[in-house]
């Protein structure tokens, strides 16, 4: 984009031939005319279809609840981007949150432990579509059934070619307990929530910026309601880790997309709480085997 110091005949502004002439706030400038590529794919209708009514449902709002969000967005709404919380309008956060739920209502998939004497079965349910903004934010811990509080991380991430994801919940700090210490999980702010794992589009090499870095090939549990013993595992000891496996979940336009063996992509795990409020884990490079 070159940028115009002075025009004998005035400032142009508009379209010629291949080029726009315009301004902003560093002065006038001239770029090349792009005609941006609309495909119409049946996810990027859905996604228009999905903010628009989102910010139709937003407007109806009384008075008091767009006042809630307000203060909600000024507070604690901080979305994927990462961006500092204050930079974002209640509407923003009221269309991000039902976003997040829609994503993770559409996409859920049913968690199971991995084959094994140790196994276990786990029922989930959808996350809430709320009128409110949630009154606190989410933390990385869980605050089992023992009324104990423990920080927790995702570890041994691994994706299979063929389709299967398992990951390791680690509980930091919990001593030997049976599965219903378990059972119910909430974080410290007394939320329910589900995990999930983000991947990338495939990578040249280790460290590489991935194109798509949160792509929409994921696991998404939804909301843990119960973990509980397999009847065929007899009785169950857990430590301080439960090993989980589920489907990534792929839409067709994916399908090209989906890391073959040997590929490196970036795993993005995250909690979503009952309520859609996202929060980010450490992301990690991974091999598909």
């Amino acid at each position: 984009m070159a940028r115009l110091t002075g025009f004998t005949l005035g400032e142009l502004r508009g379209k010629m031939g291949g080029l726009v002439f315009s301004r902003n706030k560093a002065g006038a400038y001239i770029r090349a005319l792009v005609t941006p590529v609309n495909p119409q794919t049946v996810r990027q209708q859905t996604a228009r279809y999905s903010f628009g009514n989102n910010s139709i449902l937003f407007q109806a709002l009384s008075s008091f609840q767009k006042n809630c969000w307000e203060t909600f967005a000024r507070t604690h709404f901080n979305p994927l981007k990462g961006n500092s919380t204050g930079i974002y309008s209640g509407g923003n956060a009221f269309v991000a949150l039902r976003s997040s739920v829609n994503q993770g209502n559409t996409y859920n998939t049913l968690p199971t432990s991995a084959v094994g004497p140790d196994s276990y079965t786990m029922t989930s349910s959808g996350y809430n579509i709320v009128t409110d903004p949630p009154s606190t934010p989410s933390s990385a811990t869980i605050f089992t059934d023992n009324a104990q509080s423990y920080p927790f991380l995702l570890e041994n991430i691994a994706v299979n070619s063929n389709g299967r994801a398992n990951f390791d919940l680690v509980l930091q700090g919990v001593p030997i307990a049976s599965i219903d210490t378990y059972q119910n999980f909430r974080n410290a702010e007394g939320h329910a929530f589900g995990i999930g794992l983000y991947m990338s589009n495939n990578l040249k090499f280790m460290g590489a910026k991935p194109n798509t870095a949160l792509k929409l090939n994921f696991v998404d549990t939804g909301v843990i309601r119960d973990i509980s013993e397999s009847i065929t595992s007899g009785s169950v000891l857990v430590t301080d880790t439960l090993s989980i496996e589920a489907t990534p979940n792929i839409v067709a336009e994916d399908i090209r997309d989906f890391p073959c063996a040997g590929d490196v992509i970036l795993v993005t795990p995250f909690i979503r709480t009952e309520d859609g409020v996202q929060k980010l884990l450490a992301p990690q490079y991974v091999t598909v085997s």
